[in-house]
């Protein structure tokens, strides 16, 4: 091989090795690109919001004729702002703050008091079970509507009593006659009852009742950030004392030496 079929080898693979980086160059460019280019364009997303489709005065009743559905960027939409599918829980509703044309309807915006219907709070598709709940659980009677709970189940199994977990964030509607946002009995001494009233799926109804056939249900309050499901475990009696015995075993052996000299 002749010097110069050396070097235009060597220059061939220069140039393929030159001409692959800048391939793999651009690809990187057109991926950085794309992920700016979805961020920038993701607050501006589009979501159908209901909006008044008139001006509407505190105290007047929502009708179909007074709303609209509107496509709106979500980084200018409240996040409680109502959707499409928001309007079954509204309709009939009445207004306890005015609206402008164009303003989203927000749930805080309309009348919840002695009035309300429990089946006005009650979303499509789920439904509004009563369990009764001793005082004792009810967290000295501080549970509130709106406040979202985990259930737990205690009856007898093999001869023995058994905790387990039967829900995860559950929302009270009501805490006895108690609805969500009504004004009535706000008073801290008025806030006795012995039942609360909540928001599941049609299944979950039927796993509570038969849950309250054949034992007992407590109620966990869980925080309005938490969003994780609660882990299903089951604890028996003899658990418990299994794991005292294994915290127990833990503790390192303290070593005592008796006489000796110096």
């Amino acid at each position: 091989m002749t010097a110069l079929q050396r070097h235009l080898i060597v220059l061939s693979i220069a140039l393929l090795c030159g001409l692959a980086a800048a391939w793999l160059a651009a690809r990187h460019i057109d991926h950085l690109a794309e992920a700016v280019e979805a961020d920038l364009s993701e607050p501006y997303t589009k979501r159908p919001v209901l909006v008044a489709k008139t001006a509407l005065a505190a105290g007047e009743t929502l009708s179909a004729e007074d709303v609209a559905v509107r496509s709106m960027p979500k980084a200018y939409v409240h996040a409680h702002a109502l959707g499409r599918q928001g309007w079954s829980r509204i309709a009939g509703r009445i207004l306890q703050h005015p609206l402008e044309r164009g303003d989203p309807i927000l749930p805080a915006m309309l009348r919840e008091d002695d009035r309300t219907r429990l089946s006005e709070l009650v979303r499509t598709g789920d439904r509004a079970l009563t369990i009764p709940v001793p005082g004792e659980q009810a967290i000295a009677g501080l549970l509130r509507p709106g406040d979202r709970v985990d259930l737990l189940m205690t009856y007898r199994r093999d001869g023995q009593q058994t905790t387990t977990t039967l829900l995860s964030d559950v929302v009270i509607l009501a805490a006895g006659p108690h609805l969500q946002g009504s004004l009535a009995g706000t008073e801290q001494n008025q806030w006795r009852y012995s039942e609360l009233t909540v928001a599941v799926s049609h299944a979950e109804a039927v796993r509570i009742t038969q849950a309250l056939a054949v034992g007992e249900i407590s109620v966990v309050l869980r925080s309005d950030k938490d969003d994780r499901p609660m882990p299903h475990m089951a604890i028996g009696e003899d658990q418990l004392l299994d794991n005292r015995s294994a915290r127990e075993g833990k503790h390192r052996p303290v070593e005592v030496i008796r006489g000796g000299a110096l």
